[in-house]
């Protein structure tokens, strides 16, 4: 389950069965509501996603975990993030650290 200091704008998640994006406010409010009832989850991280959010070679997912080398092979090369498990998890990581959004 995703908590609410998670979610914020250009964000995926996914609502019962569908992936669906955060795309503004408007969406951004709905899904507090959504989330509220158990609605809202988060979309595993699979290879498919890191080529989807296109990522790659800067995010590397290999053996269920995830790598990333924001600034080639310099502080940041090979960090193992084994704890990021879902999309929107990644994502904001990634805005975190660089404040590009996924």
């Amino acid at each position: 389950m995703i908590s609410k200091q998670e979610l914020r704008i250009g964000l995926w998640v996914r609502y019962f069965e569908d992936d669906i994006f955060i795309p503004n406010e408007s969406h951004l409010s709905q899904a507090f509501l959504h989330l509220d009832y158990g609605f809202l989850a988060g979309i595993p991280l699979t290879p498919d996603w890191i080529e989807r959010l296109n990522v790659a070679p800067i995010i590397t997912f290999a053996n269920d975990v995830c790598y990333i080398d924001l600034d080639q092979g310099q502080q940041f090369s090979g960090v193992c993030l084994n704890h990021i498990k879902y999309v929107h998890q990644l994502q904001n990581l990634y805005f975190a650290l660089s404040g590009n959004e996924l």
